[in-house]
């Protein structure tokens, strides 16, 4: 279940920006997550609680943001949105290797007070 590993660094990333910036208390975190990372939405939202237990992220709300796996085409300069097993520009027709996003995981927004 690496889910935990990832909230691990989530919790060190949005404390030490909690710090950086004097907030005392997190109340949201936004977290954007490519849908070819296999992550697995519940088991985040069932960890995210257990670990942020006392820490300035206790009781806050998780908010994830899927973002869609895309591909470049280099034949048409196009980019366009791909599944694991669909690579094709709908354009061109050629196949592309040039995946420009689905593979991420951000913390994209905190708040606090």
């Amino acid at each position: 279940m690496h889910e935990t590993a990832v909230l691990s660094e989530v919790v060190n990333i949005v404390v030490t920006a909690a710090k950086n910036n004097e907030i005392e208390k997190i109340t949201k975190v936004v977290l954007r997550i490519g849908e070819f990372s296999c992550i697995q939405e519940d088991q985040l939202m069932f960890s995210y609680d257990i670990i942020t237990q006392n820490t300035i992220l206790e009781g806050s709300n998780l908010v994830i943001e899927w973002v869609q796996a895309m591909a470049y085409c280099n034949n048409c300069n196009k980019t366009f949105p791909i599944s694991f097993t669909h690579k094709e520009c709908p354009t061109c027709h050629k196949f592309s290797e040039e995946i420009v996003s689905g593979y991420e995981t951000h913390v994209y927004n905190i708040e606090g007070e």
